[in-house]
C-alpha cells in the first residue's frame, strides 16, 4: 500500500515536472531566448546615459566607471551580438582616445569596463562568432562615408585593438613617439620630446586608428560625456597634456612629451601644500609614468576645483579636476 502511494507520488512529480518543462520551453520560444544557454538577445541598456539627468548626478570618473559597469549575470548572456552592441553603446567610449597612443587608450578602457574583457575571451573562444560579429559592426564606418558617427568610429577601433591580440602584442608600446628632440628644465636637465608629430604618424593600421577624423567625432562628445569640461583650444596631434602643462600652453606648441617627470625630479619645480591658480598638477607619481598632467585654472577656499589640460590628440579642456579620463591621484607642483 505503502509501495504504491509512494508510485502515485513519482508518477505525479514527473508529470508536474514535464508541464513546468514545457512551459518554460513555450514561454522561452515566445521570448526568443535560449533556455540551455539563457541567452540575451537584446543589448544591455545603462540606466546612467549622457546627455540625461541621472548621467548629470555622477560627479566623478569614479562614479561614472563604476554606473557604467555590466553586472555578471547578465554581461556573460549576452549573445555575441548584443555584446558587441551594448560596447558600441558605452557611454565612457571617449576615453578609449584620450591617451597618448591608441594601445594605452585601449588598456585603460579595458581596465574600467568589464565587457572588453569579455569580448577578449569570446575572440579566443573556438565556440563564438563574435570576431565575425564585430568586424561585420565595425565595417559600417566605412559603408557609411561621411554619415559616420563617433559610435562608428568607437567599435572600429575596438575591432583593430582586439584583432590585434592587445596587451599581448603590444604591451604599452609607445615606439611610434620616440624621443627624436630634447627640452630643458628651469633647473636644466634635458627632458626628450618629439617635434612637428602629424596625424599620420599617430596612424596605427595594424590596431586600430587614431585619425584626425576618428579624434574629431570623439572632441565633439566630450561636453556630452564630461559635463563640466568647456574647449580651450581644438584638436591637435602635435602637443600633449606634458607639453602643454611643462613646456608650453601656445597652441602652436609643436613638442610632445611622453614623461614630465624631469621637471619634478630635478629640483625644478616641488610638491606644494596649497593650491593656486597657474601651479602643475600630476595625475600620478613622478618617476613612474604618470598618466597626465594639468595647469590649476580655479581654486576655492584652497580647494582645487577647475584645471586646464589637453586629453591627448584631442582638444584642450577647462574642467573639474575629477571629472576627466584621468583615475590616479593627484599631486600639485610650484
Amino acid at each position: 500500500m505503502q509501495r504504491n502511494a509512494m508510485k502515485k507520488a513519482l508518477s505525479l512529480l514527473c508529470a508536474l515536472t514535464l508541464m513546468v518543462s514545457m512551459f518554460v520551453t513555450v514561454f522561452a520560444a515566445e521570448t526568443g531566448d535560449s533556455i540551455e544557454e539563457n541567452i540575451i538577445n537584446a543589448p544591455y541598456d545603462y540606466p546612467y546615459k549622457t546627455g540625461t539627468k541621472e548621467w548629470l548626478e555622477l560627479e566623478t570618473i569614479h562614479d561614472k566607471i563604476a554606473a557604467c559597469q555590466i553586472p555578471e549575470d547578465i554581461l556573460h548572456k549576452l549573445s555575441d551580438e548584443a555584446l558587441v552592441e551594448t560596447i558600441k553603446n558605452y557611454p565612457l567610449a571617449v576615453n578609449i582616445y584620450a591617451y597618448d597612443t591608441i594601445e594605452m587608450g585601449y588598456e585603460k578602457v579595458k581596465s574600467q569596463f568589464n565587457a572588453i574583457e569579455e569580448l577578449e575571451s569570446r575572440v579566443n573562444s573556438n565556440d563564438s562568432n563574435v570576431l565575425r560579429v564585430l568586424e561585420a559592426e565595425a565595417g559600417k564606418l566605412e559603408s557609411r562615408g561621411s554619415d559616420a558617427d563617433f559610435k562608428d568610429c568607437f567599435i572600429d577601433t575596438i575591432k583593430g585593438c582586439v584583432c590585434s591580440q592587445l596587451p599581448s602584442d603590444y604591451p604599452g608600446d609607445t615606439s611610434i613617439l620616440s624621443a627624436t628632440a630634447t627640452l630643458t628644465t628651469p633647473n636644466g636637465s634635458s627632458v626628450p620630446a618629439i617635434r612637428s608629430l602629424t596625424w599620420n604618424d599617430h596612424y596605427i593600421s595594424s590596431n586600430g586608428q587614431i585619425t584626425q577624423a576618428n579624434v574629431q567625432l570623439a572632441h565633439n562628445q566630450i561636453q556630452e560625456t564630461y559635463t563640466s569640461a568647456t574647449v580651450v583650444n581644438g584638436i591637435s596631434p602635435k602637443y600633449n597634456c606634458h607639453s602643454y602643462a611643462w613646456y608650453s600652453t601656445s597652441a602652436s606648441n609643436s613638442y610632445w612629451i611622453n614623461d614630465p617627470s624631469m621637471y619634478i625630479l630635478d629640483g625644478s619645480y616641488s610638491e606644494s601644500s596649497y593650491y593656486h591658480v597657474g601651479a602643475k598638477i600630476l595625475y600620478g607619481t613622478p618617476g613612474n609614468n604618470p598618466e597626465h598632467s594639468a595647469i590649476v585654472s580655479a581654486v576655492s577656499e584652497n580647494h582645487l576645483t577647475y584645471v586646464t589640460s589637453k586629453w591627448g590628440c584631442m582638444g584642450v579642456y577647462r574642467h573639474l579636476y575629477f571629472d576627466s579620463p584621468y583615475t590616479s591621484g593627484i599631486k600639485k607642483y610650484h
